[in-house]
């Protein structure tokens, strides 16, 4: 049977959740049947290779398991596009899981469409399982095809879905355009994002809260402590889609352009913040920080960067108004 969804599951050192994840993708047998789930195990230490191959021993027509050296993040779904064949393509964390009952339904709407992007809701959960925040779908947009440069983006009911936990691409289209991710860091499910959405010119939206993303395991990437340690993957995950970004066409539609640029701006965003508040001696990045932003203004497209970084009161001092940075950590510091 053909396959209607691949769903790459990057893994390492992850037997203690595996499972859950794993579990999250039985459903129905004819709808399970229309599944692809690849689970890249990128080198793990522990026994998540054993587990995945279980799965797959059991449901052979279902679950693939991809077995390679440590290459972080970008590399597993750079893995995945090679022996995907799902019409479309998604992505899921091996610390989260979907909702199965949601899952269900998806398939069966993911047969109905030819949109080039699917966008459903997500739900967002403490590591001990309560719910922390629900996104909620404007009931007048649910289930209608939309040509993508006709959005405003910029209204939230719209911008609140640029998450890879929300997106799935046709898969031909990240094949086709050549797509890889940047290896060897993390943080690279903002280029999936930006070029999932570049390269597409239709979506639907599906009121289908589909994604559990779990927040608060010790050593998350999403601590604060990891974002701090690998400052720079927020650099690099920036710094590539702006080099994309100056390069495409000066006529591309506003609401278009708006809508990846975003992505850019949320990289950068995170990397200003970190090295303004959160680290002592930050010379090197600020010197790429100030590159980044002398890049966006070179940019034939426009291409907002300082503008939008400015509305952080902390990066306005300074880059306009050249407070030391020192200075600036040690105030955010004692006001908090």
């Amino acid at each position: 049977m053909k396959k209607i969804l691949s769903v790459c599951i990057p893994t390492y050192n992850m037997e203690a959740l595996l499972s859950r994840c794993l579990d999250s993708f039985i459903i129905e047998q004819n709808l399970m049947e229309q599944l692809e789930i690849i689970v890249v195990n990128d080198g793990s230490k522990d026994s998540s290779s054993k587990i995945a191959h279980e799965y797959a021993e059991k449901y052979p027509g279902t679950y693939i398991v991809v077995d390679k050296t440590n290459g972080n993040y970008g590399s597993c779904i750079n893995a995945a596009l090679k022996v995907a064949t799902g019409k479309y393509f998604r992505i899921c964390d091996a610390d989260d899981c979907y909702d199965s009952a949601a899952l269900s339904k998806y398939v069966e709407e993911l047969q109905k469409t030819d949109a080039d992007l699917t966008i459903t809701p997500f739900v967002e959960r403490n590591f001990n399982d309560v719910e922390r925040y629900r996104q909620i779908m404007d009931q007048d947009i649910n289930g209608k095809l939309f040509i993508i440069e006709d959005i405003r983006w910029t209204e939230w009911k719209y911008l609140q879905f640029r998450a890879m936990h929300c997106l799935a691409v046709k898969t031909h289209l990240l094949v086709d355009n050549h797509y890889k991710q940047l290896e060897g860091i993390s943080y690279t499910d903002t280029q999936f994002v930006f070029f999932s959405t570049l390269y597409s010119n239709t979506c639907v939206f599906l009121d289908l809260p589909l994604y559990h993303y779990y927040l608060g395991r010790d050593g998350q990437t999403m601590s604060k402590e990891s974002m701090a340690r690998c400052n720079l993957h927020f650099y690099k995950n920036a710094k590539a889609m702006l080099d994309k970004y100056v390069t495409l066409p000066k006529d591309m539609p506003e609401n278009k352009r708006y809508l990846i640029f975003n992505s850019i701006t949320v990289a950068m965003g995170y990397f200003s913040n970190l090295i303004l508040l959160e680290m002592k001696h930050t010379s090197e990045q600020q010197a790429l920080l100030r590159d980044a932003i002398k890049t966006s203004k070179e940019s034939k497209l426009y291409c907002p960067l300082e503008e939008v970084l400015s509305e952080s009161k902390y990066f306005k001092y300074w880059y306009r108004y050249h407070v030391p940075q020192s200075l600036i950590y040690t105030i955010h510091h004692r006001l908090h």
